[in-house]
Parts: structure tokens; sequence; C-alpha cells
């Protein structure tokens, strides 16, 4: 349904007139408790598909005088919270369809024109919108061009702009999907790291990749079949985003590492969100490694160190963090104050990039303040350093957003969160002080801006078990009753 004005006030406030009865559908009871569950049984009882098999992580278990941890890790669903909400305009005339639209994806816009309505490429005209209100995924899907393509016609062949509220973009729009983890991994007398055993429950994103034309009555498995033949990426056994920024694919030397992914169906539509897969398994990975260092009582860089070792461009990012912090190495980390501070760190790869954060933090009661945040990064060539360091500062900020907030709930088939105030962001006097470093490299250009978010998450999290004692397993921070102090 849809109410055509000359303006978007008069829309939408006829549209508020309408009186709509709805057919809930299948998934009218779903909910996170729900979701939570299923998630947690399918780790119990799914055997999955192996990603990865190196050499025998049961064998390492049964070695005499190993040290055995076992955690389950979540990761909850996030929304893109664009400045801008998705729109676009549409205008279907003298046999082409023409676009206006910030889209991210050309190329979908142009197939999709063909799949749901019949257009050749040559038919297809897009004027792109670049750098307006922000995406971090968002608009990678192109429902809001196929449905001002769609009302164009219908109205007659005139121009048709579709601009959705924020409580439209927030519940009714796609999710970083929800993950659930479980890891053991296998500690030798000395402290090394031996064995990894990795397995994953998550919804893939590249089996939904064209799922926006559905809802136009397409059939979506030719589609899907085309997808598959025409890359390899998307015939993977394991969705590579379910795995993404685990082990499966880090420079971490681990003798024995077993990776599974456990496919979940849930009626959510599901996206790519700010650094896709590495977003949520780079909190879990990063995590678990802080666990091992703590049990291997060992310094948390100093650990890494070992797991990086002959890798010098790594290496030479940590030196990089302990030198710009001041780090000062931590032993007997189950030797921690209650309603002190402390540091943590985490180390992000991926994109082609390297990064290194430290994060400093004083903990009172349930209030949490963040010190201090010090990045240090390898992107390879650099060509605009100040465009570089607003992508950090942004990337830090939006992490710290997400670790802090970031949260979609479900209750009765429905989203629980619609705008700012109930999905909040960071503000400025919530931002820390940051602390920025380049590593100069001449290496083959990275995109430091997706792996700088994900990283955060769980260097805030060690410095948290640094100043309390608390181990933090799931994100948001306000889960647990922490409160962020200006």
């Amino acid at each position: 349904m849809a109410v055509l004005a000359d303006d978007p006030w008069t829309a939408r406030k006829a549209a508020e007139l309408l009186q709509v009865e709805w057919n809930e559908g299948e998934a009218a009871s779903l909910s996170s408790a729900q979701l939570e569950r299923d998630y947690t049984l399918a780790l119990d009882n799914e055997p999955g598909v192996t990603a990865r098999n190196d050499g025998d992580v049961q064998a390492a278990m049964r070695q005499p005088g190993v040290s055995t941890l076992q955690a389950d890790y979540t990761v909850p669903m996030l929304m893109h919270q664009c400045m801008e909400p998705t729109g676009a305009t549409a205008w279907v005339h003298d046999g082409l369809v023409e676009y206006w639209t910030p889209t991210a994806s050309m190329g979908n816009v142009v197939r999709h024109s063909h799949d749901v309505f019949g257009f050749a490429s040559a038919q297809v005209k897009v004027h792109r919108a670049e750098f307006v209100g922000g995406s971090f995924g968002l608009r990678g899907r192109v429902d809001p061009e196929l449905e001002a393509a769609q009302l164009s016609i219908k109205a007659g062949g005139v121009p048709v702009h579709v601009l959705r509220r924020r409580e439209e973009d927030v519940q009714h729009g796609w999710f970083r999907p929800y993950h659930k983890t479980r890891i053991k991994a296998v500690l030798d007398v000395s402290g090394n790291l031996l064995a990894w055993d990795h397995k994953v429950a998550v919804q893939s994103i590249n089996a939904h990749y064209s799922d926006e034309v559905i809802p136009f009555g397409v059939d979506i498995e030719p589609i899907n079949e085309e997808t598959r033949k025409e890359s390899a990426f998307f015939r993977l056994p394991v969705d590579f985003y379910a795995t993404a920024g685990s082990p499966h694919n880090l420079s971490y030397q681990i003798p024995s590492l077993r990776i599974v992914g456990v496919q979940q169906e849930v009626p959510i539509p599901t996206n790519h969100w700010r650094s896709v897969g590495f977003s949520g398994n780079t909190f879990i990975t990063e995590g678990m490694v802080d666990e091992l260092a703590q049990a291997a009582n060992q310094d948390p860089v100093a650990f890494r160190r070992r797991l990086l070792r002959d890798k010098p461009r790594l290496l030479a990012v940590l030196d990089a963090l302990v030198a710009e912090a001041k780090w000062q190495p931590q032993k007997n980390r189950g030797r921690v104050r209650k309603n002190g501070s402390g540091w943590g760190m985490a180390f992000g790869e991926g994109f082609w990039c390297y990064c290194a954060i430290a994060v400093k933090v004083t903990v009172t009661g349930q209030r949490l303040k963040i010190d201090r945040i010090v990045c240090v990064y390898d992107q390879g060539i650099t060509v605009n350093a100040d465009q570089t360091e607003a992508q950090v500062q942004g990337g830090l900020i939006d992490g710290l957003s997400a670790a802090m907030y970031g949260e979609i709930t479900i209750e009765n088939g429905r989203v629980q969160q619609s705008n700012f105030h109930d999905y909040r962001l960071c503000t400025l006097a919530e931002t820390p002080p940051i602390q920025i470093r380049e590593v100069v490299s001449q290496e083959k250009a990275g995109s430091m801006t997706e792996i700088i978010t994900p990283a955060l998450m769980p260097a805030i999290t060690s410095a948290i078990f640094a100043a309390t004692g608390q181990r933090i397993r799931e994100l948001p921070l306000k889960k647990h009753g922490f409160q962020l102090q200006t």
C-alpha cells in the first residue's frame, strides 16, 4: 500500500489515516528469547559444516597436562543508523527507468530492474547521489529503488520519490544477523595455544543476497542459482561472513584449528553491517584470546606476539601500540581490583589492513568511563591522511556505540526499537579522547575503516575485565547494567 502526494508530510499524514488489517504471518510469535534458545540448541545438537580443519583438535585436547577453556559468545542483531533514512526516486518513461539514488550497488539496481520489471540494462539509467546520509552496508539493498519504480509504473509514468521514516528503517530494515559461538581452546603447560575449536550458529547473508525482489512476486531461486554460477564466493560450503574475523582467515598461528558453521534460517531480513562478519567475530575471537592470555598468565600483547611470530608487519603494529599507549605488561590478570581502572587491548585484521587498539577505563559500580582510546593501524599506502584520520575516528565511535548500546530485539514478531531514543549512538559528550597513529607502509592499500570498528569492542571488554574481573561475552554493555559516564 502506498500514498502519493505532492510533499512528504502530506503523504505521511494521509498514510496514518489508513485503516489496515494486517496478516501477521507465521513469525508473529518470534522473540529474542526464542532466538537465544534455538541458537543454543543448534550449537548443542547440530553437526554443522566444516569450513577449516587443520591438525587434530581432539588429539590436542587429550595431551597430558593441557588446559582446556570453553566459552560461549553472543552478539546481537544490529541496525544501520544512517543519518538520512533510505529513499530513492524513480521515473519510468519512454521505455526507460531512470533512478536518482544514493545506492551503494548500482549493479543490483540494474540487475533487479530486469528481474522485477523486465528492463534490459540499456533501458536503466542511474544518477548516483554519492556521500548522502551514510550507509554502513544498508544502501547495498535496492528495495527503495524497486518500490519507487513500481509506483511510477502504477501512477502512469510520473516520477515518484520513496522516502522512509527512520522508524521504518529501524523496524522494517535489514539487520546484521544474530551470532552465537562456542569456542574450546587448549593451552599447554607453557601457555602455548595448541588448538582452537570454533563453532558458530548464524544466519547466512549470502543465501539472502537478492531477497529484496521477493515481495514483488519474483521467483528467487533462479536468481540465486545465477549468482552461484557467476561467483564461487556464493558457493562456499560455509558462508564467508559466518567465519570472517575468526581464526579461519587470520594470521594467528594455531597448530590445530577447526572451524564449523551452523546455518540458521530465521524469518528476519539480513544484510551487511559495517565490516560484515568481522563486526561480530572480531569481538568473539579477541575476547577469547584475552581469556587465553589471562589463563596462561601472560600479558595480552605478549600472548599475541607469540601467535603472530614470523609476521613482521603485524608485529610492527603491536610494537607501535605499546609505544603509543605506553603499555605496561600485565601478568597475573586474575588479580584485578573492584571499582578500579584498567587497560585492555585487541588486535584487528581484515580488508588488507591491521590495527591494534588499547582502551583505558575506570569502573565505579556500574558507571563506565572510557578514559582514553589509542589506535594504531597499517592500511598500506595512504592517499589522503586527513580522510583516513576522520575514518578512524568515526570507526572508533561507531564501535563504541555498538559495544555500549547496539541491539535489535524482537518480541511478538516485532522489532522493539524505533529511533535514536531507543537505538542509541554515542553523543559528542560521551566520546572519549582518541589517540591515533599510522604505521607508514607502502604495501597494497587496504580499507582500515572496516576493521577499526569491530576491534574496538573487545578492547573495551578486555579493559573492563582488567578493571573489575568481570568477563563480558555478550554485547551490548547496557545489558550488563553499565552506564557510560562522561
